[in-house]
């Protein structure tokens, strides 16, 4: 996972992009067709009066982390996400994020997919077989993410997710590529406020 394919799940996970957008190759005509119809679903949410403060939630936040963890998290995300939250809500809810919740996370979702830079498979892969939906539905099942959380199409997450592809049988791994997440946070002299490091068990489970 790179950083565009990760912020774009990320950010679909969170509810703030429609359902399978994030996963599309950007050469495949249905871009063209989500063009329209985040057209369309913009004036559905001026008519409804909901606003990205309604969507971006501590939930949907938590919902974004575990995807992109579960994914193949890009460590930038950490400071991505952590800004987006501040230009969004921090200010007026007083919502953020910290180096722990990341780490929270991490620690409690499995690293579920094979994709590059550390495995072999791209997004275009994931697109295939049912894209971010499928991958949301998947973990839905699992209990990693909150279905309750309120979308841009102006239902709730688990309600997108019914219209979604599960995925095929052997599509889903039977065992995890790694426990855990990919993210670990250091503190010492260097980073006395914290850092990230991106382990994904191919290259060993420590630092020494």
């Amino acid at each position: 996972m790179y950083t565009a394919n990760t912020m774009a799940s990320a950010i679909e996970a969170m509810g703030m992009s429609l359902p399978g957008s994030s996963s599309t190759p950007a050469e495949d005509p249905m871009k063209l067709v989500e063009c329209r119809l985040a057209g369309r679903h913009l004036l559905k949410l001026l008519k409804m009066d909901l606003k990205p403060r309604d969507i971006i939630t501590k939930k949907s936040l938590h919902n974004a982390m575990v995807v992109v963890m579960a994914l193949g998290w890009v460590h930038q995300c950490c400071v991505t996400l952590n800004c987006y939250c501040k230009v969004t809500m921090l200010w007026s809810v007083g919502l953020k994020l910290t180096l722990d919740d990341f780490q929270k996370v991490s620690d409690e979702v499995p690293f579920l997919a094979d994709l590059k830079p550390s495995g072999e498979y791209v997004m275009e892969d994931v697109h295939k077989i049912g894209g971010t939906p499928a991958v949301i539905c998947y973990l839905l099942e699992l209990g990693f993410l909150d279905g309750d959380c309120i979308t841009v199409t102006g239902k709730m997450l688990a309600e997108n997710a019914k219209a979604a592809p599960s995925l095929a049988e052997g599509q889903a791994p039977p065992q995890p590529d790694k426990k855990t997440g990919q993210i670990q946070t250091l503190y010492g002299n260097f980073a006395p406020d914290g850092s990230v490091a991106k382990i994904t068990g191919k290259e060993g489970l420590y630092f020494s």
